[in-house]
């Protein structure tokens, strides 16, 4: 598990004093690659992002929060969920966004390269299971 906080200041809103949506997705990818890369061993390129959820908007100050983990792992790819919080100066926290992303390992060239099993825990038993269902999904769309 790998935790980066920030804290929201003018330059990361949107015309409407919200988090900027862009933004917000370069952190989702920073820690995404950061939680592969240590479970790989190995650097790791962006596949997908998906069912990114926005349950309510961070603001100005608040202190975000983003918790990623490797919930799943194929040959050279691993899905990472990323639990992002907003949390108010009088240190009351709530969920604002789930998302996951797709990562594969690569060599020096670039290339694919295998990535180490994942020991399932009862803490991650259940995205474990979602994200297999969200893998089966995504190769019937293909």
């Amino acid at each position: 598990m790998t935790e980066a906080s920030y804290l929201l200041f003018p330059r990361h809103m949107n015309a409407y004093g919200k988090l900027f949506g862009g933004q917000y997705l370069e952190w989702i990818d920073m820690l995404a690659g950061i939680v592969a890369m240590r479970h790989s061993n190995s650097f790791v390129v962006t596949a997908s992002m998906s069912d990114i959820a926005f349950h309510s908007s961070a603001e100005l100050k608040e202190i975000l929060t983003l918790k990623g983990y490797v919930c799943m792992v194929g040959t050279c790819s691993m899905e990472v969920v990323i639990k992002t919080y907003a949390e108010k100066v009088s240190g009351e926290k709530r969920l604002i966004n789930t998302a996951y992303a797709t990562m594969v390992a690569v060599d020096e060239q670039g290339k694919p390269k295998p990535v180490p099993r994942l020991l399932i825990s009862e803490d991650i038993r259940q995205e474990h299971e979602l994200a297999q269902k969200r893998r089966a999904m995504r190769k019937e769309a293909l």
